[in-house]
């Protein structure tokens, strides 16, 4: 079990015992473009736990020890990380230093299925993490609102491009056996069931990621930055790119280069999709909300018709078994599908994605059951 082992290691590398911390995994389900937008994100908090085991030393470092690849890295005001799973926890220490405050140092053990998957935005937990646990060890008394924004700003800082606020309220915020919705604008939020307790979500993994992950979605978010100004021209009440309409978006055609066009159609489809799945939500219609995600998809084929082969072929496998929805994750280049399904079609679902990827790609396709569970906390172990 992983808490078991990271307090072995803790007392292998340190000597005695410490704080037990985790977080979840975040998951945006729909609406990876709403902190872009202005608009509405429905996400949930994954049983893909970061976790870490930490304990004051008495000087100002931070001597961390990633448990997954054996390895030590000691940060300090005047000592920068060397590796690149430090950069998040050492992002939240200069931060919070910058704002003036005084922060102790802390031996810390690292473990967890994160921060290995993109998908599961595993920097931003821990990120997370490190806000949590230097709130508590230096009684800094922030809300969890404050550490979402903190985590925030120092992906932000270190990562060196804008960086999406879901994924920090979703870590903090993520309650069990429920989805997310949050205003990106306001963060203001809502819990939502699945439609009914026998529909699953499920990941696909074909380990096959690309570069371009965050430029295809930079991209259309500076697009869309770029529309706003020309559409506000011609629609002065039109404050955020969730507020377009279709109508509003004919009316601009003339106006619009191709590019900005599509960018906007995918934007205005995606916004459109999430407001679709709430309200299926909201009536326990899983077919309702199982086609939100094939909306969001086929905006995706439309917009740019090159995707990753293997993530095609996995979105094929959703079409042939007629699950209720499919989409791929990340702009489709996280190289992995998010699958909305009856819980009973999980067993011969995956059976048959796994035995046709084996036979297509000569290697094993990673399947993720989906459980949807609590924020981030200090665990009693």
């Amino acid at each position: 079990m992983l808490y078991t082992r990271l307090k072995e290691t803790f007392l292998t590398v340190f000597g005695k015992g410490g704080e037990l911390y985790a977080t979840p995994g975040s998951l945006v389900v729909l609406g990876e473009q709403a902190d872009v937008l202005g608009g509405f994100a429905l996400a949930a908090a994954v049983d893909r736990i970061t976790a870490v085991m930490v304990r004051e030393n008495g000087t100002d470092k931070a001597r961390i020890f990633y448990m997954d690849s054996n390895e030590l890295d000691e940060v300090s005001p005047s000592l920068p990380p060397t590796k690149a799973w430090t950069k998040s926890l050492h992002g939240v220490m200069t931060l919070l230093r910058n704002h003036g405050l005084p922060i102790k140092g802390f031996d810390a053990v690292v473990g967890g299925l994160l921060p290995n998957q993109t998908f599961f935005s595993g920097y931003s937990s821990l990120t997370t993490l490190g806000c949590l646990v230097l709130n508590d060890i230096n009684q800094l008394g922030l809300s969890r609102f404050d550490m979402v924004k903190l985590a925030q700003e120092a992906d932000t800082m270190t990562s060196g491009r804008p960086v999406s606020v879901i994924h920090p309220f979703v870590a903090l915020f993520g309650q069990s056996d429920k989805l997310i919705r949050v205003n990106c604008h306001t963060l203001e939020y809502e819990y939502l069931s699945l439609p009914s307790s026998e529909v699953a979500l499920l990941l696909l993994d074909a380990s096959r990621q690309t570069g371009s992950l965050l430029t295809d979605k930079s991209g259309v978010a500076a697009l869309g930055g770029q529309a706003i100004a020309t559409l506000q021209t011609l629609f002065p009440s039109l404050s955020r790119l969730s507020d377009l309409t279709t109508e509003m978006l004919d009316g601009a055609g003339k106006h619009l280069s191709s590019d900005l066009m599509a960018a906007c159609r995918y934007a205005l489809i995606e916004n459109t999709a999430t407001q679709k799945a709430y309200g299926a939500l909201l009536k326990s219609d899983k077919d309702g909300f199982g086609s939100a995600l094939n909306d969001v998809q086929q905006a995706l084929f439309d917009y740019q018709a090159e995707q990753v082969e293997e993530v095609t072929f996995l979105l094929a496998a959703a079409r042939q078994y007629q699950l209720l929805g499919a989409r791929a994750i990340g702009f489709g280049r996280a190289g992995c599908t998010l699958n909305v399904l009856d819980e009973s079609a999980i067993p011969a679902f995956t059976e048959l994605a796994a035995t046709n990827y084996r036979q297509e790609y000569n290697r094993d396709l990673r399947i993720h059951p989906l459980k949807l569970v609590n924020g981030a906390s200090r665990i009693s172990f």
